[in-house]
Protein backbone atom coordinates (compact mmCIF):
# COMPACT_ATOMS: atom_id res chain seq x y z
CA UNK A 1 0.00 0.00 0.00
CA UNK A 2 1.66 3.45 -0.80
CA UNK A 3 2.61 5.52 1.91
CA UNK A 4 1.27 8.95 2.29
CA UNK A 5 3.33 11.69 -0.14
CA UNK A 6 5.05 14.18 1.83
CA UNK A 7 5.80 17.54 0.16
CA UNK A 8 9.07 18.90 0.64
CA UNK A 9 9.63 22.56 -0.20
CA UNK A 10 12.85 23.90 -1.15
CA UNK A 11 14.05 27.74 -1.45
CA UNK A 12 13.96 27.71 -5.24
CA UNK A 13 11.68 24.62 -6.48
CA UNK A 14 8.90 22.19 -4.61
CA UNK A 15 9.83 18.68 -5.03
CA UNK A 16 7.65 15.67 -4.21
CA UNK A 17 8.76 12.71 -3.59
CA UNK A 18 6.49 9.77 -3.24
CA UNK A 19 7.52 6.12 -1.21
CA UNK A 20 5.83 2.85 -2.37
CA UNK A 21 6.50 0.07 0.27
CA UNK A 22 6.07 -3.40 -1.59
CA UNK A 23 5.90 -5.01 0.27
CA UNK A 24 7.90 -51.80 18.70
CA UNK A 25 8.47 -49.71 19.84
CA UNK A 26 7.76 -51.18 22.93
CA UNK A 27 7.13 -48.94 26.00
CA UNK A 28 9.96 -49.22 26.92
CA UNK A 29 12.20 -46.83 28.89
CA UNK A 30 15.03 -45.98 31.03
CA UNK A 31 14.41 -44.56 34.79
CA UNK A 32 16.03 -40.89 34.65
CA UNK A 33 17.06 -38.75 37.65
CA UNK A 34 13.98 -36.34 36.59
CA UNK A 35 11.73 -36.17 34.44
CA UNK A 36 10.77 -33.55 31.11
CA UNK A 37 8.04 -32.38 28.86
CA UNK A 38 7.81 -32.73 25.56
CA UNK A 39 5.18 -29.70 24.51
CA UNK A 40 6.70 -27.54 21.71
CA UNK A 41 7.55 -24.31 21.67
CA UNK A 42 8.77 -22.01 19.11
CA UNK A 43 11.51 -19.33 19.76
CA UNK A 44 10.95 -15.95 18.72
CA UNK A 45 7.91 -17.45 16.62
CA UNK A 46 5.50 -14.79 15.17
CA UNK A 47 1.95 -15.34 13.37
CA UNK A 48 2.12 -15.64 9.62
CA UNK A 49 0.87 -12.59 8.25
CA UNK A 50 -2.49 -12.46 6.08
CA UNK A 51 -2.71 -9.69 3.92
CA UNK A 52 -5.67 -10.74 1.85
CA UNK A 53 -9.20 -11.21 2.34
CA UNK A 54 -9.59 -13.87 -0.67
CA UNK A 55 -10.92 -16.96 0.15
CA UNK A 56 -9.27 -20.16 -0.97
CA UNK A 57 -11.76 -22.15 -2.17
CA UNK A 58 -11.26 -26.07 -2.50
CA UNK A 59 -14.41 -26.62 -5.14
CA UNK A 60 -17.90 -25.59 -5.10
CA UNK A 61 -19.53 -25.08 -1.38
CA UNK A 62 -21.60 -27.91 -0.96
CA UNK A 63 -25.31 -25.93 -0.58
CA UNK A 64 -26.64 -28.92 1.35
CA UNK A 65 -24.43 -29.00 4.37
CA UNK A 66 -23.34 -25.74 4.35
CA UNK A 67 -24.51 -23.58 7.41
CA UNK A 68 -25.38 -20.01 6.81
CA UNK A 69 -23.80 -17.52 9.85
CA UNK A 70 -23.93 -13.98 10.56
CA UNK A 71 -21.29 -12.22 8.35
CA UNK A 72 -21.72 -13.89 5.17
CA UNK A 73 -22.54 -12.17 2.10
CA UNK A 74 -24.66 -13.34 -1.04
CA UNK A 75 -25.60 -11.94 -3.90
CA UNK A 76 -29.00 -11.02 -5.10
CA UNK A 77 -29.77 -10.79 -8.87
CA UNK A 78 -32.89 -9.30 -10.48
CA UNK A 79 -33.56 -8.83 -14.35
CA UNK A 80 -31.43 -9.66 -17.32
CA UNK A 81 -31.92 -12.03 -19.57
CA UNK A 82 -32.30 -9.97 -22.81
CA UNK A 83 -29.66 -8.53 -25.03
CA UNK A 84 -27.81 -5.87 -23.92
CA UNK A 85 -30.09 -5.51 -20.70
CA UNK A 86 -27.75 -6.81 -17.57
CA UNK A 87 -29.27 -7.70 -13.99
CA UNK A 88 -29.75 -5.51 -11.40
CA UNK A 89 -27.12 -7.10 -8.72
CA UNK A 90 -27.18 -6.16 -5.08
CA UNK A 91 -25.17 -7.27 -1.76
CA UNK A 92 -26.99 -9.01 0.72
CA UNK A 93 -24.78 -9.68 4.09
CA UNK A 94 -26.19 -11.93 7.28
CA UNK A 95 -26.87 -9.55 9.58
CA UNK A 96 -25.06 -9.96 13.24
CA UNK A 97 -28.59 -11.57 14.60
CA UNK A 98 -28.66 -13.75 11.78
CA UNK A 99 -31.26 -12.63 9.17
CA UNK A 100 -31.03 -12.09 6.00
CA UNK A 101 -32.46 -8.96 4.62
CA UNK A 102 -33.34 -8.64 0.92
CA UNK A 103 -34.77 -5.38 -0.35
CA UNK A 104 -38.33 -5.54 -1.94
CA UNK A 105 -38.36 -9.31 -1.02
CA UNK A 106 -38.36 -9.98 2.88
CA UNK A 107 -36.43 -11.09 6.31
CA UNK A 108 -35.98 -14.54 6.29
CA UNK A 109 -33.87 -16.59 9.14
CA UNK A 110 -30.60 -17.32 8.12
CA UNK A 111 -28.25 -18.48 10.64
CA UNK A 112 -27.31 -21.99 11.35
CA UNK A 113 -29.74 -23.23 8.41
CA UNK A 114 -28.05 -24.89 5.42
CA UNK A 115 -27.59 -23.13 2.21
CA UNK A 116 -30.00 -24.47 0.55
CA UNK A 117 -32.05 -23.73 3.11
CA UNK A 118 -31.84 -20.00 2.71
CA UNK A 119 -31.62 -19.78 -1.25
CA UNK A 120 -34.78 -21.69 -1.23
CA UNK A 121 -36.94 -19.08 0.78
CA UNK A 122 -35.41 -16.35 -0.36
CA UNK A 123 -35.50 -17.74 -4.49
CA UNK A 124 -39.25 -18.53 -3.75
CA UNK A 125 -39.86 -14.52 -2.35
CA UNK A 126 -38.17 -13.18 -5.13
CA UNK A 127 -40.59 -15.35 -7.42
CA UNK A 128 -43.87 -13.91 -5.74
CA UNK A 129 -41.94 -10.78 -6.08
CA UNK A 130 -40.69 -10.09 -9.27
CA UNK A 131 -43.00 -12.48 -11.81
CA UNK A 132 -41.69 -13.70 -14.98
CA UNK A 133 -38.42 -11.53 -14.11
CA UNK A 134 -35.54 -13.85 -13.66
CA UNK A 135 -33.95 -13.85 -10.48
CA UNK A 136 -31.52 -15.55 -8.08
CA UNK A 137 -29.65 -15.97 -4.60
CA UNK A 138 -26.07 -16.94 -4.41
CA UNK A 139 -23.67 -17.02 -1.72
CA UNK A 140 -20.37 -14.98 -2.99
CA UNK A 141 -18.53 -14.85 -0.23
CA UNK A 142 -18.18 -17.04 2.92
CA UNK A 143 -17.72 -15.33 6.08
CA UNK A 144 -15.10 -14.88 8.65
CA UNK A 145 -15.11 -16.12 12.66
CA UNK A 146 -13.21 -16.61 15.50
CA UNK A 147 -12.11 -19.86 17.38
CA UNK A 148 -10.08 -20.17 20.36
CA UNK A 149 -7.16 -22.64 20.20
CA UNK A 150 -5.42 -23.57 23.22
CA UNK A 151 -3.17 -26.62 24.87
CA UNK A 152 0.36 -28.00 23.10
CA UNK A 153 0.25 -25.06 20.30
CA UNK A 154 3.11 -22.30 20.34
CA UNK A 155 0.97 -19.32 19.81
CA UNK A 156 -2.25 -20.20 21.96
CA UNK A 157 -5.25 -17.98 21.55
CA UNK A 158 -8.12 -16.19 19.25
CA UNK A 159 -7.66 -17.18 15.62
CA UNK A 160 -9.68 -16.15 12.58
CA UNK A 161 -11.07 -18.85 10.01
CA UNK A 162 -13.39 -18.60 7.37
CA UNK A 163 -16.96 -20.63 7.56
CA UNK A 164 -14.91 -23.17 5.57
CA UNK A 165 -12.16 -23.36 7.65
CA UNK A 166 -11.42 -26.80 9.55
CA UNK A 167 -9.63 -28.08 12.22
CA UNK A 168 -6.42 -28.09 11.32
CA UNK A 169 -6.79 -24.66 9.61
CA UNK A 170 -7.07 -23.28 13.45
CA UNK A 171 -4.01 -25.40 14.79
CA UNK A 172 -1.93 -23.98 11.76
CA UNK A 173 -2.34 -20.40 12.73
CA UNK A 174 -0.89 -20.93 15.97
CA UNK A 175 2.17 -22.53 14.61
CA UNK A 176 3.69 -19.73 13.15
CA UNK A 177 5.88 -21.20 10.04
CA UNK A 178 5.56 -25.37 11.34
CA UNK A 179 3.16 -27.82 9.87
CA UNK A 180 0.52 -28.87 12.78
CA UNK A 181 1.91 -32.71 12.13
CA UNK A 182 5.41 -30.91 13.27
CA UNK A 183 3.96 -30.42 16.78
CA UNK A 184 3.42 -34.53 17.14
CA UNK A 185 6.39 -36.87 17.87
CA UNK A 186 5.47 -40.41 17.79
CA UNK A 187 8.51 -42.33 16.39
CA UNK A 188 11.13 -41.75 18.80
CA UNK A 189 11.07 -44.17 21.73
CA UNK A 190 9.81 -43.47 25.26
CA UNK A 191 13.10 -42.49 27.38
CA UNK A 192 11.96 -40.96 30.45
CA UNK A 193 9.22 -42.07 33.38
CA UNK A 194 7.72 -39.00 32.95
CA UNK A 195 7.44 -37.57 29.62
CA UNK A 196 4.50 -35.56 27.53
CA UNK A 197 3.97 -35.61 24.00
CA UNK A 198 1.34 -33.97 21.74
CA UNK A 199 -1.90 -35.53 21.30
CA UNK A 200 -2.87 -35.04 17.73
CA UNK A 201 -5.27 -38.41 17.71
CA UNK A 202 -7.47 -36.83 20.64
CA UNK A 203 -7.55 -32.57 19.89
CA UNK A 204 -10.90 -31.44 21.57
CA UNK A 205 -13.01 -29.16 19.45
CA UNK A 206 -16.07 -27.66 22.08
CA UNK A 207 -19.42 -25.81 20.32
CA UNK A 208 -20.94 -22.75 21.43
CA UNK A 209 -23.64 -25.43 22.77
CA UNK A 210 -21.17 -27.16 24.69
CA UNK A 211 -21.22 -30.33 22.30
CA UNK A 212 -17.62 -31.97 22.11
CA UNK A 213 -16.29 -33.96 19.44
CA UNK A 214 -12.83 -35.82 19.50
CA UNK A 215 -11.08 -35.46 16.83
CA UNK A 216 -8.30 -37.70 15.45
CA UNK A 217 -6.16 -35.35 13.11
CA UNK A 218 -3.01 -37.76 12.64
CA UNK A 219 -5.56 -40.05 11.41
CA UNK A 220 -6.22 -37.41 8.72
CA UNK A 221 -2.41 -36.90 8.12
CA UNK A 222 -2.09 -40.25 7.71
CA UNK A 223 -4.84 -41.22 5.39
CA UNK A 224 -6.43 -38.02 3.41
CA UNK A 225 -9.86 -38.62 5.27
CA UNK A 226 -11.70 -34.85 5.78
CA UNK A 227 -13.82 -37.26 8.33
CA UNK A 228 -10.90 -36.58 10.32
CA UNK A 229 -10.65 -32.98 9.86
CA UNK A 230 -13.98 -31.47 10.45
CA UNK A 231 -15.06 -28.22 9.64
CA UNK A 232 -15.44 -25.44 12.34
CA UNK A 233 -18.50 -23.33 13.30
CA UNK A 234 -18.27 -20.21 14.94
CA UNK A 235 -17.18 -19.73 18.55
CA UNK A 236 -15.18 -22.87 18.57
CA UNK A 237 -12.85 -24.16 21.30
CA UNK A 238 -10.15 -26.39 20.24
CA UNK A 239 -7.93 -27.42 22.53
CA UNK A 240 -4.71 -29.51 21.78
CA UNK A 241 -3.82 -32.36 24.52
CA UNK A 242 -0.58 -34.08 25.56
CA UNK A 243 -0.16 -37.81 26.81
CA UNK A 244 2.54 -39.68 28.78
CA UNK A 245 3.43 -42.34 26.22
CA UNK A 246 4.11 -44.87 28.71
CA UNK A 247 1.21 -44.86 30.90
CA UNK A 248 -1.42 -43.45 28.10
CA UNK A 249 0.03 -45.15 25.03
CA UNK A 250 -0.12 -47.76 22.39
CA UNK A 251 3.03 -48.98 20.84
CA UNK A 252 2.61 -49.98 17.07
CA UNK A 253 5.28 -52.11 15.35
CA UNK A 254 6.09 -54.69 12.77
CA UNK A 255 5.28 -54.20 8.88
CA UNK A 256 4.29 -50.43 9.19
CA UNK A 257 5.26 -47.33 7.87
CA UNK A 258 5.35 -45.37 10.91
CA UNK A 259 6.10 -47.04 13.70
CA UNK A 260 5.76 -45.47 17.25
CA UNK A 261 3.80 -45.01 20.61
CA UNK A 262 0.32 -43.49 19.65
CA UNK A 263 -1.81 -41.90 22.35
CA UNK A 264 -5.03 -44.34 22.88
CA UNK A 265 -8.84 -43.02 22.17
CA UNK A 266 -11.82 -43.94 24.31
CA UNK A 267 -13.25 -45.72 20.67
CA UNK A 268 -9.73 -47.31 19.47
CA UNK A 269 -9.66 -51.04 17.94
CA UNK A 270 -6.62 -52.29 16.28
CA UNK A 271 -8.37 -51.21 12.92
CA UNK A 272 -8.11 -47.33 13.46
CA UNK A 273 -4.47 -47.77 14.87
CA UNK A 274 -3.64 -49.69 11.69
CA UNK A 275 -4.78 -47.18 9.57
CA UNK A 276 -2.98 -44.56 11.30
CA UNK A 277 0.54 -46.85 11.25
CA UNK A 278 0.07 -49.05 8.31
CA UNK A 279 0.75 -46.99 5.68
CA UNK A 280 0.69 -48.10 1.48
CA UNK A 281 3.19 -50.34 1.88
CA UNK A 282 1.14 -52.92 4.05
CA UNK A 283 0.29 -56.21 2.57
CA UNK A 284 -4.07 -55.92 3.42
CA UNK A 285 -4.80 -59.05 2.21
CA UNK A 286 -2.46 -61.10 4.28
CA UNK A 287 -1.84 -58.64 7.26
CA UNK A 288 -2.36 -60.01 10.70
CA UNK A 289 -2.60 -58.16 14.28
CA UNK A 290 -1.31 -58.89 16.99
CA UNK A 291 -2.27 -57.18 20.41
CA UNK A 292 -0.83 -57.46 23.94
CA UNK A 293 -1.47 -56.89 26.64
CA UNK A 294 -0.20 -57.47 30.09
CA UNK A 295 -3.04 -59.42 32.41
CA UNK A 296 -2.03 -59.94 35.97
CA UNK A 297 1.09 -59.20 35.50
CA UNK A 298 1.51 -61.65 32.62
CA UNK A 299 1.39 -60.60 28.72
CA UNK A 300 -1.34 -62.51 26.58
CA UNK A 301 -1.54 -61.98 23.18
CA UNK A 302 -4.39 -62.31 20.49
CA UNK A 303 -3.80 -62.81 17.05
CA UNK A 304 -6.91 -61.86 14.37
CA UNK A 305 -6.71 -61.16 10.54
CA UNK A 306 -6.89 -57.24 9.78
CA UNK A 307 -10.21 -57.68 8.23
CA UNK A 308 -11.46 -58.50 11.61
CA UNK A 309 -9.20 -56.22 13.89
CA UNK A 310 -12.09 -53.41 13.76
CA UNK A 311 -13.51 -55.52 16.69
CA UNK A 312 -10.16 -55.85 18.39
CA UNK A 313 -10.56 -53.40 21.09
CA UNK A 314 -7.36 -51.52 22.60
CA UNK A 315 -5.86 -50.03 25.73
CA UNK A 316 -3.79 -48.11 27.51
CA UNK A 317 -0.31 -50.00 27.40
CA UNK A 318 -1.49 -52.62 25.03
CA UNK A 319 1.23 -53.35 22.36
CA UNK A 320 0.21 -53.91 18.46
CA UNK A 321 2.66 -55.68 16.24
Amino acid sequence: MPLPVRGIVLPVLAAVCCLCASPDVAAQYIPPAASTARIPTLSGASRVARTSDDVVLAGPVDAATYLVGPGDVFMVSVGGGSVGVPPRQTEAIVSADGLLVIAEAGTFPAAGRTLAAVRADAAAALNRQYRNVPTDVALVSPRRFAVYVSGAVPLPGRQTVTALGRVEDAIAATTGELNPLELADYATPTRFEVERRVALRNVTVTDQDGAVTRVDLFRYYATGDLAYNPRLIDGAAVFVPTFDPVREGVAVAGDVERPGTYDWRPDDTAAALVSVAGGPGLDLAGASVRRTRVVGGRPQSVVVPLAEAQTLDIAPRDQLS
